[in-house]
């Protein structure tokens, strides 16, 4: 069975809020997920309004206000 694990960037987040220590927090729990070997791949959903350095990434998606769980 494939099992995904899903990144979610909170509204209004730019990348310097998604780094700690010099470390991109997603890429981090990207790498630590994936070395688990228990998730078949790791999704990142932003909403629109996101515009950094995650944006065009393999496993980025956009979501819109009705797919926002606020």
């Amino acid at each position: 069975m494939k099992v995904d694990a899903l990144l979610y960037i909170e509204d209004g987040l730019a990348d310097a809020d998604l780094s700690v220590a010099g470390e991109f927090v997603p890429d981090t729990l990207r790498k630590a997920l994936l070395a688990l070997g228990v998730f078949s791949g790791v999704h990142v959903t932003a909403p629109a309004s996101y515009s950094g350095s995650l944006v065009g990434t393999p496993c980025f998606n956009v979501r819109s206000d009705r797919d926002d769980v606020s």
